[in-house]
């Protein structure tokens, strides 16, 4: 029988979590499996295939239900909302999608319900701006998230980052209402690990909503 497609996707999966998306290697994920690259190349294909897999593995909202008569705000509210702590699990996920976007499932997935979304969208009133909708909100969440990965995984990210901000804003003086006004937000990063998250899930937070508000005012 050979090494399962599964366990192929399980030791990339893993990868991710531990390295990020882009930080590891076909060799290393060979090595990961126990298995050699042509056997990887023919359960599933190159490196680009296999971060298509771990996409589809750890993206939750491909599969989630969409009830009949669901309320398109309330979907992606509950859908959007705990996306950023599934996805910062897994560094770079955000940013492969935003380039490549969601993969469509293969033959050993399950279906997706992304036909469903659309409907969805297209019968609470969007007609043809559904696909203008839908950019606009996973783009907005997508980039968010993936910013944070870089801050997290790049050198001088993370607090280092936002103490470089925060001194850069300084330097306006105190008589600036920019530097001043931005820097005291900021602050809020620049403190222990729980404080600079619980202030960026609240800016996850208050993004999703002001994009969601923005959007059913262009309902008719």
């Amino acid at each position: 029988m050979g090494i399962p497609e599964a366990a192929i996707v399980d030791a990339a999966v893993r990868l991710t979590r531990s390295r990020g998306l882009h930080g590891w290697t076909m060799r290393e994920l060979v090595a990961e499996v126990g298995t050699s690259p042509s056997v990887v190349y023919h359960r599933i294909g190159d490196r680009h295939a296999v971060c298509g897999r771990v996409v589809l593995r750890v993206l939750p909202f491909r599969d989630a239900p969409v009830p009949p008569g669901a309320h398109w705000r309330s979907w992606f509210t509950e859908v959007l909302l705990p996306l950023e702590a599934r996805l910062r699990e897994y560094p770079g996920v955000a940013w492969w999608i935003l380039r490549h976007g969601v993969p469509a499932p293969g033959t050993a997935d399950a279906a997706d319900q992304m036909d469903a979304v659309f409907t969805m969208l297209r019968d609470a009133g969007f007609g043809d701006d559904a696909g203008l909708v839908f950019a606009l909100l996973m783009n907005s969440v997508l980039t968010t998230i993936a910013i944070a990965d870089d801050r997290v995984t790049s050198p001088g990210g993370g607090a280092a980052g936002h103490a470089a901000l925060r001194q850069n804003l300084r330097d306006r003086g105190p008589d600036s209402a920019f530097g001043t006004g931005l820097g005291e937000y900021v602050d809020r990063y620049t403190g222990s690990a729980d404080a600079a998250e619980r202030a960026f899930v609240h800016y996850y937070r208050t993004m999703i909503t002001t994009v969601l508000d923005g959007i059913e005012a262009r309902l008719p």
